[in-house]
């Protein structure tokens, strides 16, 4: 038959080296295509949350192509004396007698491929100047590349399935890290956006809003806020008698900035060089400061935290 690895083996014993570009060619669609899935599901399965669905759907990607491209490039050729691509192109790698190469040969060449990659890619060059065409793989693994002249298996629709195939797989890999990973953080940088802008004015609109709007105030103070605290209610005694309900930020626990030691010095500490996308943290207690003593109110933990504060070098 037009497969029998034999008859494939007269047809290339004696002839010419194999046109560059037809092996440029050959491994694009045997091995670039695949190799494009691999990167792409790596990609996002590195943004993604590990062990989550969308990095185990990624991981079974990379499974999928790596599995193809091994089937491809060392099981076909075994079996039936071709790979899509170099069925395509016309072209089988065999030893320098004319033999084959097994699948032990093939592997070793492409694990020896990084010698034609790391000096500058000069390696996948030789061929253009080596009278055999033979890379540095080539060289090692002691193979030639050589056209097959005559017959040879129609495997062209097969190559374009496998490509359309891979194509598909890395365009779900980005569609998914799009969804599952650069969405959501979009949308938690815009929400940071917005409390960077609005965040030192919460205090003061709090203290300030009507008993008519309070649910409306609430629910817009939980979609502002981060997961460093957690806006509550809480039940308020006046100093004249009677209670209030207000809404009180209280720090989260389980979150990595917490800090357990309320102290005044180490409190102080943290504020005068805390930092992050939301503004410095000593702007925000300077707006608290400013909104208690502008409403007559004060505080002795907070005046002995803006103290300390302000007590500090620099």
């Amino acid at each position: 038959s037009n497969s029998d690895p034999n008859r494939l083996l007269r047809t290339v014993a004696d002839g010419p080296v194999a046109d560059w570009t037809a092996r440029a060619g050959a491994f694009t669609v045997d091995v670039l295509f695949g190799l494009g899935v691999l990167i792409a599901a790596g990609l996002v399965a590195l943004s993604a949350r590990p062990q989550g669905w969308l990095w185990w759907l990624c991981v079974a990607m990379a499974a999928v192509a790596l599995l193809a491209i091994a089937v491809n490039r060392y099981v076909l050729p075994a079996t039936r004396g071709w790979s899509l691509g170099r069925s395509m192109f016309g072209i089988a790698v065999v030893g320098r007698d004319g033999a084959m190469a097994g699948p032990a040969v093939l592997v070793l060449r492409d694990v020896a491929h990084v010698l034609d990659t790391v000096p500058l890619f000069s390696g996948w060059l030789w061929p253009l100047v080596d009278a055999r065409g033979r890379t540095f793989a080539d060289l090692l693994a002691r193979t030639e590349v050589r056209p097959v002249v005559g017959s040879r298996p129609d495997w062209h629709k097969r190559a374009i399935a496998a490509v359309v195939a891979a194509a598909t797989l890395a365009a779900a890999a980005a569609g998914a890290g799009y969804l599952g990973v650069y969405r959501p953080e979009l949308g938690a940088a815009q929400a940071r956006e917005q409390v960077a802008v609005q965040g030192p004015k919460i205090v003061a609109e709090l203290l300030t809003y009507k008993a008519a709007s309070i649910e409306e105030d609430f629910t817009r103070v939980r979609s502002l806020v981060t997961d460093g605290y957690r806006p509550t209610w809480v039940e308020l005694a006046l100093q004249g008698g009677g209670t209030v309900h207000a809404i009180a930020f209280t720090g989260n626990p389980g979150h990595a900035s917490h800090e357990c030691d309320d102290s005044v010095p180490t409190v102080a500490r943290r504020i005068a060089v805390a930092c992050g996308a939301f503004g410095r943290n000593i702007d925000y207690l300077l707006a608290l400061h400013q909104a208690l003593r502008a409403r007559g109110l004060q505080d002795d933990y907070v005046e002995a935290i803006v103290e300390a504060v302000q007590a500090m070098p620099g």
